[in-house]
């Protein structure tokens, strides 16, 4: 649709065309740019842009500091990997042809307006977008007085900041919007994309017969209402295609399926019986271990991620879903690795990679011996404490073993600077204690490859070391680094008869 007829009709449209220069500020959604939408949610044709503008610069905002010059170079990068075939500038052209769209692009502004929507509220971030936007536009107009510039926010269907903030547009006085709100010269919209191959453009703002602005409010409700429609129908398809591609990982979601789920009935308090669900610990730690999973505590992460989504689902052994199934131990994997189970952009669609780091884990657990009772008590510890190991024992490797791979890795990696390539020679480790200070002394010894001394040459290092696995020594006092600390067992007990 044209542009202009766009405006006055207060309908959607597929796609905007432009018979005059037309210029157009587009704000993308939060935690997006115009990169995302350009090729097919933007509701312009590639070939219908001269080019995006995008201001170079930097600004802060509650001490953070938003970098548009970094944002630009990035952009024309992605433009050019991407095959667009579109300038970016950093000013506007001197002319525009007929039937061209400038897009002033507004990126690094949204980014601003997520942060202050965090920080303040909705409210404040829509001030200040449309304070910015304002600016802008007068700015553009100042050297460009005769070219229409048209609003567009182009929507995300996986984050509805954007649009949560826009709906406070309902909430601002028609006295405001008249002398705050007029960022545009004709219509204010937004454009989604519905699938693939659809985008659909919404117009939410524009100029009565007055000349006053009006929001449309029906609009704006549509849209929201499209975005969480939208969402859903994203969830469900992410939750069947997320880890189908692996092979392995639904060999292992079979056998735990065929062998380690036990199903039967129960009796309930009504005297019926109705059918149960429950995973068997000892064939999924066989199947598990038949796949190289030997970590007792994936193991137990798995079963847990099982009995969990039994429970809360009630399902029967008829009714299981293999496909969740195969979810759920991924993101029990998952959470083993990373201790959350909000799986990792580059796991998404690569399960295999999550599983194949399964082979290296090591929950650095250890057994948890109980004494033996030597004269008849009560109760007998063992008996009643069903743990056969502990796993919060990390103070005993975090600044041992895992120091030793990182001086390793820091020093190997000046190997492959080219401008003054070095060569590892040796890396040795010394504990040292005075009695005043603990420390481990690495000393590396080095080569340069081209230039400087040619002679082999050594750096000592010296870092704090853990004593007895607790604390640190230093200048002959001690410390415990808080991340470390736990809240004291149980130490005694007693029976009152």
């Amino acid at each position: 649709m044209e542009i202009s007829i766009f405006a006055k009709s207060n309908k959607t449209a597929d796609n905007l065309t432009t018979k005059d220069p037309r210029i157009i500020h587009v704000v993308p959604d939060f935690k997006s740019n115009i990169i995302d939408y350009i090729k097919k949610s933007l509701g312009i044709r590639p070939n219908s842009i001269y080019s995006i503008v995008s201001k170079t610069g930097k600004f802060k905002i509650a001490g953070k500091t938003f970098d548009s010059k970094t944002y630009v170079n990035q952009l024309k990068v992605l433009i050019k990997q991407r095959k667009i075939n579109v300038d970016v500038m950093t000013e506007m052209p001197n002319k525009i042809p007929s039937g061209k769209f400038i897009i002033v692009d507004h990126s690094i502004t949204s980014q601003a307006i997520g942060y202050i929507n965090e920080l303040a509220s909705p409210k404040q971030a829509l001030s200040f977008l449309f304070k910015s936007l304002k600016q802008n536009m007068q700015e553009i107009k100042s050297s460009t007085p005769e070219i229409t510039q048209s609003l567009l926010f182009p929507l995300n269907k996986h984050d509805r900041g954007l649009i949560e903030v826009l709906n406070y547009i309902r909430q601002i006085p028609k006295s405001d919007l008249n002398v705050e709100y007029n960022a545009f010269d004709d219509i204010c919209s937004v454009s989604i994309s519905i699938d693939e191959r659809k985008t659909t453009v919404v117009p939410i703002m524009g100029y009565g017969l007055k000349g006053n602005i009006e929001v449309y409010n029906a609009n704006l409700g549509k849209v929201t209402t499209s975005l969480k429609k939208l969402e859903k129908e994203q969830l469900k398809k992410d939750a069947v295609t997320l880890i189908a591609p692996d092979k392995k990982l639904k060999d292992i979601s079979s056998k735990v399926e065929e062998k380690a789920i036990k199903t039967g009935h129960k009796e309930t308090k009504d005297g019926f019986y109705e059918p149960t669900i429950e995973v068997d610990q000892k064939k999924l730690t066989t199947i598990l271990k038949s796949h190289k999973v030997k970590d007792l505590t994936v193991a137990n992460n798995i079963k847990n991620s099982i009995d969990e989504y039994l429970t809360d689902n009630k399902k029967t052994r008829t009714e299981f879903d293999k496909e969740n199934l195969e979810q759920l131990i991924l993101k029990a994997v998952h959470y083993s690795l990373f201790q959350t189970d909000e799986i990792r952009e580059e796991f998404l669609h690569d399960p295999a990679a999550l599983i194949k780091k399964l082979s290296d884990v090591n929950s650095h657990s250890k057994e948890l011996n109980i004494p033996i009772v030597k004269k008849p008590q009560m109760i007998d510890p063992q008996k009643i404490v069903d743990l056969k190991n502990i796993n919060n024992i990390r103070h005993e490797y975090e600044l041992d073993d895992n120091i030793h791979n990182s001086i390793e890795e820091l020093f190997k990696s000046l190997q492959s600077k080219k401008s003054a390539p070095i060569k590892i020679m040796s890396i040795q480790r010394d504990y040292k204690d005075d009695n005043l200070n603990r420390f481990l002394e690495y000393t590396v010894k080095m080569k340069n490859l081209t230039g400087g001394a040619k002679e082999p040459y050594e750096i000592k290092m010296k870092i704090p070391s853990l004593v007895n696995n607790r604390y640190l020594k230093l200048n002959g006092s001690e410390y415990i680094l808080l991340s470390q600390q736990y809240l004291t067992p149980l130490k005694s007990r007693r029976f009152i008869s």
